[in-house]
């Protein structure tokens, strides 16, 4: 029996005729019969231009049934999470039972909340997982990390999971600096700047105060918490790779652009499970970004005590970068 604090997915789709909800997120219009919750409503009153993603909820008995050869597989995901190419789209299949089938231009997402799903999983494996696929499906490029609003513009943090995203997000938003995503940042390339949309407000972070709905322990802190959200796309101006040191004061490294879009790369979701043309588009702007904005390695020890200074160490090499940047010519930016 399913533990009550463990709130079944199951048990947050309404039966019978669906209510629809639209929300704003990553600069799109979303048309959704799922509420979700971390995501700002579409102002009311307001009709969208256009609708850019539609998610509708699938039973069981509709979710498609791939053959041994259209499943795809690696090594990093099995267990957790497997992928099928079907002839309508990609099929997503999680442990926890939430399916989804992200349709070929990414427009349109079919989700299914099996049995053993838990609400706050099921919604972050909508969130996290499958809408960024959609995004990539649809030509858009998505990067695996957390952006702030520095003032000047944006700073992104990638690293590996683990890595610190989160908790520096955190960081920067107890001192009220708005964010843009903890772990999704929409990015755009054109002419030269690049630009970051803003996901949705929150961030998640290890808690042994977690809810008990997701599979891991994190706690969401939202804009109830005080969170401050930066709601308009804004140009990037400095990405930060975070790595672990073992002085206490941070060290930054410029990485060289090709070495960036590798880095890029890795740190973009599975896009093997969508086009080769969409991958396609999604890598080239991905390098395009590379090429515009300076990227920095940052190492840091890793704790709780240090943050203040490692907050502090990046907020003035960010400020370095954007005056060696307002010295120079025009789409010229210099590593401090």
């Amino acid at each position: 029996m399913t533990p009550a604090k463990h709130k079944r997915a199951e048990d947050t789709l309404s039966s019978g005729v669906r209510s629809r909800f639209l929300y704003d997120a990553h600069g799109l219009v979303i048309d959704s019969d799922i509420h979700l919750p971390e995501l700002n409503a579409h102002p009311a009153g307001s009709p969208p231009d256009s609708v850019a993603l539609r998610i509708q909820s699938m039973s069981e008995q509709d979710v498609p049934v791939p053959t041994a050869s259209q499943w795809r597989a690696r090594a990093a995901y099995r267990g957790w999470l497997r992928t099928a190419n079907l002839p309508t789209g990609t099929l997503m299949k999680f442990a926890d039972s939430s399916t989804f089938l992200i349709s070929l231009d990414g427009q349109q997402i079919d989700a299914c909340c099996g049995e053993q799903a838990l609400a706050g999983q099921f919604r972050h494996n909508l969130l996290h997982q499958a809408i960024p696929y959609a995004l990539i499906a649809a030509g858009k490029s998505v990067l695996h990390g957390g952006a702030i609003d520095m003032g000047e513009g944006v700073a992104i943090f990638l690293g590996a999971s683990g890595a610190g995203k989160s908790t520096i997000v955190q960081a920067f938003a107890a001192q009220q600096r708005p964010i843009l995503g903890d772990d999704i940042v929409r990015v755009e390339a054109t002419s030269g700047v690049a630009m970051a949309f803003p996901s949705y407000p929150g961030i998640r972070v290890w808690s042994d105060r977690a809810t008990g709905d997701t599979l891991l322990p994190k706690l969401r802190i939202g804009a109830s918490d005080g969170l401050c959200f930066a709601e308009k796309v804004q140009p990037i101006r400095a990405i930060y790779h975070l790595q672990s040191g073992r002085t206490a004061a941070p060290t930054f490294a410029r990485v060289p652009a090709l070495t960036a879009a590798k880095l890029f790369f890795s740190s973009t979701y599975l896009a093997h499970v969508v086009g080769r043309d969409a991958a396609t588009d999604n890598f080239k702007t991905l390098l395009d970004i590379a090429l515009a904005v300076p990227v920095f390695t940052v190492k840091y020890r890793r704790s709780l005590s240090s943050l203040p200074k490692v907050t502090d160490a990046i907020t003035a090499h960010f400020q370095k970068v954007r005056m060696m940047e307002s010295i120079c010519a025009p789409h010229t930016q210099v590593a401090p």
